[in-house]
């Protein structure tokens, strides 16, 4: 388990070019079941408040393997200048999802069922777009969970989660972002780097959570 500093810059956003380089090869054959990882929240294993001031200086990244050495999850923790309910305002805005959720070429909501959202997504990457969907859960006021919807896109094994926690007056909000995704469902290629060079499949899930972390924090800070 490592913790660090880590802010979105060129070698994180170069990571995630390669992530979608890497992505963008998913064989697009017959799929089975998708498979949702258990994610586990920091906020739930300690006080996250106590990193306030680490975050002040940046972003952090909390990067968890299995035995194996494995990725078991990534969790992303930011500090946002805004209340909770003005993030989750942002998490849950779909309508502007397209102008403010990084690499998205399209987003369309499918059904919306009691606290479920269902979204179709399609992310740019070089190569072929990544098309798939996702089942949003929200937890109010403070966790959303999302998970595939169904088999048939070209992500088979996944699982991500929001939570948020007030920080001391009320003005600010912890945002923590984990995530998990199975690169090595990929094609032949992907596994061959990763084979290599096994850490690549924490850097694709860290440089993801970092840009998706950022780019809520500026939608919740926007002025309206």
């Amino acid at each position: 388990m490592n913790l660090a500093n880590a802010t979105p810059g060129r070698g994180g956003l170069l990571s995630f070019m390669l992530a979608g380089a890497c992505l963008g090869l998913l064989s697009r054959g017959a799929r089975g079941q998708p498979v949702t990882p258990a994610l586990e929240s920091v906020a739930e294993r300690q006080d996250v408040t106590a990193f306030l001031p680490l975050l002040r200086s940046g972003d952090l990244t909390l990067v968890e393997s299995r035995p194996d050495g494995r990725l078991k999850q990534v969790t992303v923790l930011g500090l946002v200048s805004a209340p909770p309910q003005r993030v989750w305002d942002a998490l849950t805005d779909y309508a502007h999802y397209r102008d403010f959720m990084p690499s998205l070429a399209g987003f369309e909501i499918v059904r919306c069922e009691g606290d479920e959202v269902v979204a179709a997504y399609e992310v740019e990457v070089p190569g072929s777009n990544l098309e798939y969907r996702l089942r949003h859960r929200h937890r109010p006021p403070a966790r959303v969970d999302i998970s595939l919807a169904d088999a048939d896109g070209d992500i088979r094994t996944g699982a991500w989660r929001w939570d948020l926690v007030a920080c001391p007056g009320g003005q600010q909000t912890i945002v923590l972002y984990t995530l998990y995704t199975d690169v090595r469902e990929s094609s032949w290629i992907v596994r061959r780097v990763l084979k290599s060079q096994p850490a690549m499949e924490h850097a694709m899930n860290v440089a993801t959570g970092l840009l998706t972390v950022s780019a809520v924090r500026r939608w919740a800070e926007k002025p309206r």
